[in-house]
């Protein structure tokens, strides 16, 4: 049969580091950007109550905003109108493209981040343009590079904060220049913040949504409250998007088992403490004078980072790989190369062999 699929998808080349296959057992867990240190002891113990006529239903009810809307109630006053649920924040990703992306719109974003939004708007027949950060900067965000680049050409710019791959915060006041400015461009920013619960919530662009109509932000439950398998994410949005978005999303999106932990997970404040001090821990023993392997600019309380040796010729992935050790290959990224990889922080009971590891390879 001459199916006729959309010319863009069969075009684009598929980049995802996301596997279907499960780890072998005997591989310490450096890939997936899931909570792999810490879990909710609340979140354990209602799961282990539930009743099977939980499932019997369709998802309703906002008992879920209304934990989100007080969880940030101490910096910022949500109506209902601001937060829809999704899928995870790549569910996020979707609808915002969808929303505003025709065949050759352009949009702004930077490189290395999170590498299948690039995807998806190719996907849309859309042109993805980057900012890149600097290997000789460490990839340091610059914000002011940045904004050189914005004009009225761009549709929506994109940005992941805490970024991924490198783990480094952007500070609210960088994000606020750029959406200043993209306001003067009728340009829609949308920050991910899949990653974002591992920085102050001062510093989430969540704060911003009641003083600029042109922000999206999205965030998950699949990385730091340790939900993954749930599929739970939300969007913040401005008043006068809400029903445009509804238009195209899910309605019964989140499953009820979802619902329930997730906003469980909301509440728990001695979880929240501490996984930022555990993380921040683990994370610390990484930062040495290293030989040959560098750390890409990164926070301390955000479980990733960016690995890179000076040799262009080592596979960082292989090289792990001989320790028993499943990284993310630089190669997933824009402009990065096998000797580059992601990490995510391992368990504390892993630490010592990762360490060996670091060790072994920054000898190569």
């Amino acid at each position: 049969m001459n199916y006729k699929i959309n010319k863009y998808v069969m075009e684009e080349t598929f980049l995802s580091y996301a596997k279907e296959e499960d780890l072998s057992q005997t591989y310490i867990d450096c890939y997936d950007g899931i909570n792999n240190i810490t879990f909710s002891s609340n979140v354990k113990d209602a799961f282990n109550k539930l009743n099977y006529s939980t499932l019997k239903n369709y998802p309703r009810g906002n008992h879920l905003k209304e934990s989100i809307k007080n969880y940030w109630s101490s910096k910022i006053d949500l109506n209902f109108n601001n937060i829809i649920l999704t899928e995870g924040s790549i569910n996020g990703i979707y609808l915002s493209n969808k929303l505003f992306l025709k065949p050759n719109d352009n949009v702004l974003g930077c490189t290395p981040q999170f590498p299948e939004y690039a995807m998806d708007v190719k996907m849309h027949g859309g042109n993805f343009n980057y900012y890149t950060l600097k290997e000789e900067n460490n990839h340091l965000f610059n914000e002011d590079e940045f904004i050189k680049l914005i004009n009225n050409t761009y549709k929506l710019i994109y940005l992941d904060n805490p970024n991924n791959p490198t783990g480094q915060i952007i500070s609210l006041k960088q994000i606020e220049k750029i959406i200043k400015v993209a306001k003067n461009h009728d340009i829609v920013v949308v920050v991910d913040e899949a990653y974002g619960d591992y920085m102050n919530t001062e510093n989430s662009a969540t704060n911003l949504i009641n003083k600029y109509d042109n922000v999206i932000i999205l965030k998950t439950f699949s990385k730091f409250f340790a939900l993954a398998g749930t599929r739970a994410g939300y969007m913040i949005v401005p008043n006068n998007l809400y029903d445009l978005i509804n238009k195209i999303s899910n309605p019964y999106c989140i499953n009820e088992i979802g619902r329930q932990m997730a906003s469980i997970a909301l509440n728990d404040n001695n979880f929240i403490k501490e996984t930022l001090y555990i993380n921040k821990k683990i994370k610390s023993y990484f930062f040495k004078s290293w030989k040959n392997l560098i750390i890409s600019h990164t926070d301390k309380t955000v479980s990733i980072f960016l690995l890179h040796h000076k040799n262009p010729s080592i596979n960082l992935e292989k090289e792990f790989a001989k320790f028993n050790i499943d990284v993310v290959n630089g190669c997933a990224y824009i402009d990065l190369g096998e000797n580059y990889a992601r990490l995510r922080i391992p368990k504390e009971k892993d630490l010592e062999k990762v360490l060996l590891a670091f060790e072994y390879i920054d000898k190569l």
